[in-house]
């Protein structure tokens, strides 16, 4: 049986993220989503269910895939919202690219790693504001939420207490947090269906961002194969299957 791993905790890891006391802070911004009402997904679409995960926003990649592959249907879907503005559709992917760029060499892996922290961001519905008060006691500091001395050079202390203030707003980035997620989730379910052919007993298991592959015969070589249907492949997942593909040109996840 297939089986979706992390999906529980990084629901209820993104919920506590953006859960706070602010009630003019919209709980889903103006952006590109759907609301859904779809029917559970059959069980012959196992490798494509995690991402109908009951009643609720979905983002356009997740309902635009339902929609293809048959798991929904437009009268499942109740409300959309559409954004009230818009941006050149490379503008944050222009960001990511700077972001990358700039890691010397050697700390290339930090890139991801700042990349999946600032995607985490964006699911917080919480903007603040950070104010210092340097003082010649500590009593002056109450209410900050954290402090530290230092000395001068004739030798008196002095501390620094910093505020926290929580700002109220009624715009959030997530949409965007979900949108990158969504599609994530989508490119999983495509290379599901593309490996259909491969029997599932060599498929471990579903993880949020990969499929697991163990014990693959030779003969199931999924980038010929895809290749003979027409298809062009640049990166594949990271799986174990990955070490029958050495060689044909095709990069696995890890590198990217």
């Amino acid at each position: 049986d297939l089986q979706a791993l992390c999906l529980e905790c990084h629901r209820t890891k993104t919920s506590l993220e953006g859960n706070h006391s602010t009630t003019l802070e919209r709980g889903t911004a103006g952006g590109p989503h759907v609301g859904g009402d779809a029917l559970r997904p059959p069980q012959r679409c196992a490798g494509s269910a995690a991402l109908y995960v009951g009643r609720g926003w979905y983002a356009k990649p997740v309902c635009a895939y339902l929609l293809e592959a048959g798991l929904a249907q437009w009268q499942h879907f109740k409300w959309s919202l559409d954004a009230t503005a818009h941006v050149d559709q490379r503008c944050l992917e222009l960001v990511l690219e700077r972001m990358e760029q700039g890691w010397p060499e050697g700390e290339e892996h930090y890139a991801k790693l700042a990349i999946n922290s600032l995607v985490g961001l964006f699911a917080r519905n919480l903007e603040l504001i950070y104010s210092m008060k340097t003082s010649n006691h500590q009593v002056d500091g109450e209410g900050c939420s954290w402090r530290q001395t230092f000395t001068d050079s004739a030798g008196r202390t002095h501390w620094d207490h910093i505020f926290v203030t929580e700002l109220l707003s009624n715009s959030c980035y997530r949409p965007i947090h979900d949108f990158i997620m969504g599609a994530e989730y989508v490119a999983v379910a495509r290379i599901r269906q593309d490996l259909s052919e491969v029997p599932r007993r060599y498929l471990k298991c579903i993880k949020t961002d990969c499929l697991v592959m163990q014990g693959v015969p030779k003969k199931y070589r999924i980038v010929e194969a895809l290749r003979e249907h027409g298809d062009t492949v640049h990166i594949i997942t990271k799986t174990h299957a990955a070490v029958q593909n050495v060689g044909l040109g095709a990069q696995t996840a890890d590198h990217w």
